[in-house]
């Protein structure tokens, strides 16, 4: 079973602020894991979303992401990140620009002209998401959250045209290597791990991007990070706000 962390999110222990409509959102996700998808509004099936996110006020795209043998989706201001899948090595993070959270993420919307410039200017959000969920190897090796800052570097891209749920999008397709710190038993080492990533502008012009990471020991699933992260962009759906209900 895939399941994801959300961040993000409006949440009592934090209290950071979304939308109005979350909590509802979140009642009615976890009613429907109870029952049935078939009971959703519209007769959505959350079984299959790894991400939703219900638009800050009018100007903002509501959206969700199709994942087949997902869980029931939640509302989501900035992104989620699953946890290794079942039939292969591989991790998928999806994420869009905020305008609430921007600040907090580092994120310089008016910075990102381009398909090419979203990964880049959504570094710190791509490299916290990971950071803080990044699944244990085979090794128990753990993310360093008070060491070096994780980055990435972008080996290559292209352009290219994608046909998801909503639209055929215009898309940067960028693989490169996440770099992190860890440490086991043995002590405090840099490690990197590949991936694969689609980015685009939603309607609003909001950037969003979806990944899927090779956490293989010997980074050997770059064929399966490849496959899953168009996966993703392809499952890509922008909605109405009164969607979500």
């Amino acid at each position: 079973m895939l399941t994801f962390a959300l961040y993000g999110c409006e949440s009592k222990d934090t209290g950071a602020v979304g939308p109005t409509d979350i909590d509802s959102v979140k009642k009615e996700s976890s009613a429907i894991s109870e029952t049935s998808a078939s009971s959703a509004t519209n007769g959505f099936d959350w079984s299959k979303v790894l991400c939703s996110k219900v638009g800050a006020d009018d100007s903002e795209s509501s959206y969700y992401v199709i994942w087949n043998d997902s869980i029931v989706g939640y509302d989501c201001n900035l992104g989620a990140m699953s946890d290794v899948l079942d039939d292969a090595p591989v991790v998928l993070t999806v994420a869009s620009g905020d305008k609430l959270f921007a600040e907090d993420y580092n994120l310089d919307l008016d910075s990102i002209k381009s398909n090419e410039d979203i990964l880049p200017g959504m570094e710190y959000v791509f490299c916290q998401n990971i950071e803080f969920e990044l699944p244990p190897t085979p090794t128990d090796i753990m993310v360093l959250r008070d060491g070096k800052e994780p980055y990435m570097t972008i080996e290559s891209t292209s352009n290219e045209k994608v046909q998801a749920q909503s639209k055929t999008y215009d898309v940067c397709k960028s693989q490169g290597t996440f770099h992190y710190t860890t440490r086991d038993l043995g002590g405090i080492y840099e490690a990197s791990i590949q991936f694969t990533a689609y980015a685009t502008f939603l309607s609003d012009g909001m950037p969003f991007y979806c990944a899927a990471l090779d956490v293989s020991e010997d980074q050997s699933a770059k064929k399966e990070c490849e496959d899953n992260a168009l996966l993703l962009m392809q499952g890509l759906n922008e909605v109405p706000a009164k969607f979500f209900g």
